[in-house]
């Protein structure tokens, strides 16, 4: 069983204030013992006791609820844990005056006097009487977590991550929720965005290959970060209508058909551009400048600096770190300069990329995903020759089907670059 959350590996996100006292919204979620108590309360009422066995094992079944509610982003819940110190003797309803008729128990007596062979026989029977008993209570609480515990905390609670508690979970009340979302879309509708009807939706629709992503907010200690899935696909419902269309089988009644236009996510329009750039990037790193994209750039950077301070003199010098944030940093950027100089940065009409097949395997699991690569072109002798950028750098993965790659050409890298800078015109909140 699984913790459910939302998420995705790549977001483009906004910061924006929202309430007067963003630090007090930000605290106005159930302490995850309130949850626990509300889930056991909820219990009490609905189900018999029966069913949540003698009063010693409460205590075992609200603290597997406990341990249930404090998982952390990602982590995962097996029905092992469910059943962790749960005892059948603990159930009623498991016990043999539930569990056997009358006509079993006169049957236990009539072996109580016979020979061996018959207690051995009754040994069986008896070893296989509790293994019954055993998936049952295993039966039991599957759907107990599952189907009463997972649906109390969808649908009064909204489970979120935060900005401050990195992996940790929070839970917030659906009408507490419901108000923080409504003051953000009120503010941002003040701040950058606007309200568009239908046919302003389809006007920008019409203009571009991908659609628009559902976005979530995720608390922070100033106010809300609004969060767009990029990965995920859209669809738009048709202006097409087969209303007044009448069925013999509908006995006359008017049947409506929902019909969508599909839209593909904005990662898998952009794939090739990014493709592109990512090659540019390992093929001409000095176009970059002080640009650094992870640990390992920075790594890179600061060694041999560090290296060049030790060898000029003969005591370190003190050294310090400034870590700053500036607000509204993506909010500031002139568009126009930036694609100014992705003009300058992509210098060729026409890119080469290869496809390959990345086998992974892991001790739980093996699955294949699709990698992209730029193609160096290189002419000798009227002869075009390709040199891949790509690292192939891997610890559990198999590449494949390099040999039969595909040649795209890519013209409109630029024309992508410049509909994403304007892609959160459009966006819908889920």
């Amino acid at each position: 069983m699984d913790k459910n959350t939302i998420g995705s590996s790549k977001y483009h996100a906004d910061t924006v204030e929202t309430i007067d006292s963003p630090s007090e919204a930000f605290k106005s979620y159930c302490s995850k013992s309130q949850v626990v108590s509300f889930i056991w309360a909820v219990s009490r009422s609905l189900l018999p006791s029966e069913l949540l066995g003698t009063p010693p094992t409460w205590r075992i079944m609200r603290r597997n609820i406990s341990k249930f509610i404090h998982l952390r982003r990602f982590e995962k819940f097996p029905l092992k844990l469910c059943m962790h110190k749960l005892k059948i003797s603990s159930f009623p309803f498991l016990s043999n005056k539930y569990f056997l008729n009358s006509q079993n128990a006169s049957v236990l007596k009539y072996i109580e006097g016979k020979n061996k062979l018959f207690h051995q026989e009754f040994k069986n029977w008896n070893d296989a009487v509790h293994g019954v008993k055993h998936k049952l209570l295993e039966k039991w609480i599957f759907w107990y977590f599952s189907f009463l515990v997972v649906p109390l905390v969808q649908s009064n609670f909204y489970v979120t991550e935060s900005e401050q508690g990195k992996q940790d979970i929070y839970y917030y009340p659906k009408p507490v929720w419901e108000k923080l979302a409504a003051s953000t879309v009120a503010c941002f509708k003040d701040w950058r965005y606007s309200c568009l009807d239908d046919v302003a939706v389809r006007n920008i629709l019409r203009g571009r290959k991908f659609g628009f992503s559902k976005l979530r907010l995720q608390p922070k200690e100033n106010g809300v970060r609004m969060v767009a899935n990029l990965k995920g696909s859209s669809k738009m419902p048709l202006l097409m209508s087969t209303m007044g269309v009448r069925n013999w089988k509908t006995k006359g009644k008017v049947k409506n058909h929902s019909k969508y236009k599909h839209y593909p996510s904005v990662n898998s329009v952009l794939r090739d551009a990014h493709t592109i750039l990512k090659g540019i990037r390992f093929k001409e790193p000095n176009k970059l400048g002080s640009s650094v994209f992870d640990y390992n750039d920075v790594y890179k950077k600061l060694c041999p600096f560090l290296v060049g301070q030790k060898k000029g003199s003969a005591s370190m010098p003190n050294l310090f770190i400034v870590k700053s944030d500036v607000m509204k940093a993506f909010d500031s950027i002139n568009q126009d300069k930036l694609l100014d100089i992705m003009k300058d940065f992509l210098l060729k009409d026409v890119y080469f990329l290869k496809q390959y097949d990345e086998v992974v395997c892991t001790k739980k699991s093996l699955w294949v995903q699709k990698q992209f690569t730029m193609l160096d072109e290189t002419r000798n002798n009227s002869d075009t020759q390709f040199t891949s950028f790509a690292s192939f750098h891997s610890h559990h993965g198999v590449f494949v089907n390099q040999v039969s790659f595909f040649i795209r050409v890519i013209r409109v890298c630029i024309q992508y670059t410049c509909t994403f800078c304007h892609y959160l015109v459009l966006f819908h909140l889920g």
